[in-house]
């Protein structure tokens, strides 16, 4: 009877570590499938909001930006972004940037 007993705990503890490691690799299969990717940060400085979120939802990111004056945010122009132009971001990030009045900018 505690052979019978002993064989059903091991075969229970063998089934559970056997659906345990299928479970972490099927879940690390789709982790990893669904990682985002790498791109190159573009140059967006001197750029209208309007033509820096075309070329940023090219490269599949977004845009936070503030301004250095109480004017109205899409009518400056991009002074400073971070991170800067060409460096390695993944997708989905979001580029932030200092906005400069359209008047200022003109300057």
């Amino acid at each position: 009877m505690k052979k019978k007993y002993l064989r059903t705990i091991i075969a229970l503890i063998i089934l559970c570590a056997a659906f345990y490691f299928s479970f972490n690799s099927v879940m690390n299969a789709l982790v990893n499938s669904n990682a985002s990717k790498e791109t190159v940060v573009p140059d967006i400085c001197g750029k209208t909001i309007d033509e820096a979120l075309e070329i940023l939802s090219e490269s599949g990111l977004a845009l936070i930006g503030e301004n250095t004056e109480n004017n109205n945010f899409d009518k400056g122009i991009i002074s400073k972004q971070f991170p800067a132009a060409q460096g390695k971001i993944r997708e989905g990030s979001v580029i932030k940037v200092i906005v400069t009045p359209a008047s200022s900018a003109a300057l």
